[in-house]
């Protein structure tokens, strides 16, 4: 097609002078006269001696700019004119102040190339070769390796970008996450004591309250200090039944030290818990599409926590015997609160570039002291929580 428009031109000229009428070139022939998109296609390294060389293949024409990012410390290459990206989206390297290599669509027709670098950064130099760009990382002091003879190619316009904060594909600098799942009581059981008088003596109720298992739910939010950092903060909701076995001793009110044990119908009272905490997550171990990360966890919960308030009884004696029954039973829910501590063990899976699904395992510390039950009551809990994560 091109051929045939470079071959009409000069009689479109001749129209034109003749007949004072100008040619008409459709949308579709301008289109088939756009200058052909490029595509960045592998990213490769070597160690030589004591420098790191790195090859950036890309098949077309092409400009770059390159860009230095503090806080954390990165190296930012804009290739212009580049519209498609087959390269991995991230390359481990680990050696020479580089820990990686990330490539992302910053533009549709722009694509970025982001090099992870260590607090104290490599120097550098470019050369553009004919097949893409040569990049070398050494460290102070080290040989420097001449840049080799860099042969022109098709120029690209370049085209102005507005400002943006650095990114790369499948990393970006803020996060969300949303997950829900079980909660796993620790220390299920608390047991406590009270006295009551009754018939001029001193009786004894002990409350024996079971923590069953329950649900959680979980909202957090954060940022990466770099790219195996995370830290921010979250909050928690937990549901639960707490079972009560409720046992008493009652004086008779004939015979003194002779006292009757009752057992009180069991419930079950509806619990809550809430948790705000601040973490920070470090990552052992990852690949393209896996990373495990854990990380400590400090927070403030508060709790509902029911015990028994007050009750009624019959208490009949008979020529069989002495009968104690329990007609009503009425449970206060006590706020309980204090400081939390926990651990956090994090799986993520890569869905996309910017969405993953998180499993997530929390083992936290609560134990506030209950003014009613007069004695500490351990809400600890483990939970096991799915969810996804959106990095924006």
């Amino acid at each position: 097609m091109r051929g045939t428009l470079r071959a009409l031109a000069p009689l479109a000229v001749l129209v034109i002078v003749w007949t004072g009428t100008p040619v008409v070139v459709s949308a579709q022939d301008e289109a088939a006269q756009e200058t052909p998109q490029s595509e960045l296609k592998e990213i490769t390294y070597q160690k030589v001696d004591e420098q790191l060389q790195v090859f950036i293949r890309v098949e077309g024409p092409f400009t770059f700019e390159t860009l230095e990012i503090q806080a954390p410390l990165r190296l930012v290459l804009d290739f212009r004119g580049v519209s498609k990206i087959s390269a991995a989206p991230i390359v481990e390297v680990g050696d020479i102040g580089i820990s990686s290599i990330r490539t992302g669509q910053f533009q549709p027709d722009v694509a970025r190339v982001v090099f992870d670098l260590a607090d104290a950064g490599p120097a550098h130099s470019l050369t553009q070769v004919e097949n893409g760009l040569k990049v070398v990382f050494w460290m102070e002091g080290a040989p420097v390796q001449p840049p080799a003879p860099v042969k022109p190619l098709p120029e690209v316009k370049p085209v102005e970008p507005p400002p943006v904060r650095v990114a790369a594909e499948g990393r970006r600098e803020y996060f969300v996450k949303v997950g829900a799942g079980l909660m796993l009581p620790i220390v299920p059981e608390t047991i406590g004591t009270q006295n009551i008088s009754l018939y001029a003596e001193t009786g004894l109720i002990t409350q024996t309250l079971n923590l069953n298992l329950g649900w959680a739910a979980d909202l957090a939010f954060g940022t990466y200090l770099s790219p195996s950092t995370r830290v921010g903060l979250g909050v928690t909701l937990q549901s639960a039944d707490v079972t009560t076995a409720i046992q008493g001793e009652f004086p008779d009110p004939f015979v003194m030290n002779n006292p009757a044990t009752v057992d009180f119908p069991e419930e079950a009272i509806g619990q809550t818990l809430m948790n705000f905490y601040v973490f920070g997550l470090f990552t052992l171990t990852k690949s393209e599409s896996m990373e495990i990360s854990a990380g400590p966890m400090l927070g403030y919960a508060r709790a509902n926590y029911g015990i028994l308030e007050n009750f009624g009884m019959t208490d009949e004696v008979t020529e069989d015997g002495r009968t104690v029954t329990i007609t009503d039973q009425i449970f206060s829910k006590d706020s309980v609160s204090g400081l939390s501590l926990g651990v956090w063990a994090s799986g993520q899976y890569a869905l996309g570039p910017n969405l993953s699904l998180v499993i997530d395992a929390r083992l936290f510390y609560f134990n506030p002291l209950h003014s009613g039950l007069g004695l500490h009551a351990n809400l600890s809990g483990l939970d096991v929580l799915a969810g996804i994560q959106y990095n924006f």
